[in-house]
């Protein structure tokens, strides 16, 4: 039986600041300065966002809603 690569976290939070890291990324490529005009613009809670953005971690529904507000999937964010 052939074995398949599979990725074993041993810290799953480090995905988590990298993911972070590269929605910060896009929100200031996509032309928001501050994580504030941001959130304001579409209607997120600033403190939800600003603790993803600096890598704690949150629901998977509240990631989902931060994506959204990119107008992207999940699978374009990676």
């Amino acid at each position: 039986m052939k074995s398949k690569n599979v990725k074993i976290y041993d810290d799953p939070l480090v995905d988590v600041i990298k993911m972070a890291k590269k929605v910060k990324e896009l929100r200031i490529k996509r032309g928001y300065l501050t994580a504030e005009s941001f959130t304001k613009r579409h209607r997120l809670s600033r403190s939800l966002y600003l603790r993803f953005e600096k890598g704690n971690d949150i629901r998977l529904s509240s990631f989902i809603k931060i994506i959204n507000a990119f107008d992207i999937s999940v699978t374009e964010l990676f």
